[in-house]
């Protein structure tokens, strides 16, 4: 795990993993973006869209923690050991969604959570225990586990698809 130690540490790689995320992305044909298979039934579409809906979460906890309102984590009446099935409620919620759509919001949870690393205090993202609700972990692990994390945690299976799709053409 790395240790980020710094707000522009800590900016400098979430930018870092998102252009690697990006430029993976866009490498793909058009056509190939709603093709599932990528991971189980999902597309790349649906990649972006479940990675977008837990950046826009993860911005509403931290603006919930700043106004000293403890965020409702996961979303109400699905516990953590239902992760699978929020993950999968958020593959639902997306999946009619044109690609368009699903790219603009790709885009804005992303510049939201720049945003709001921008305005947080280093203290506040840095220091343990500041608030309760993160058992003692700075936020920036909250951050780290929905941006640079959760990036690395896909790529490999974008990267994956895309040699399938070239060995078979």
């Amino acid at each position: 795990m790395e240790e980020i130690k710094s707000k522009s540490e800590l900016v400098q790689m979430v930018k870092s993993k998102r252009r690697e995320l990006e430029n993976l992305i866009e490498s793909i044909p058009p056509s190939r973006l709603t093709e599932t298979g990528v991971e189980n039934d999902w597309s790349v579409k649906d990649i972006m869209a479940h990675i977008s809906r837990w950046e826009h979460m993860m911005c509403e906890w931290i603006k919930d923690l700043q106004a000293g309102i403890i965020p409702d984590r996961p979303p109400p009446g699905q516990p953590w050991e239902n992760l699978d099935q929020i993950n999968a409620s958020i593959f639902e919620e997306n999946k009619q969604k044109p690609f368009s759509r699903v790219q603009a919001e790709f885009q804005s949870s992303y510049k939201s959570t720049l945003e709001l690393i921008e305005i947080t205090p280093e203290r506040d993202l840095f220091e343990p225990g500041v608030f309760e609700w993160t058992k003692n972990n700075p936020l920036w692990y909250f951050i780290g586990g929905n941006t640079f994390w959760h990036y690395e945690e896909h790529i490999p299976s974008i990267r994956n698809r895309i040699e399938k799709w070239i060995n078979s053409e």
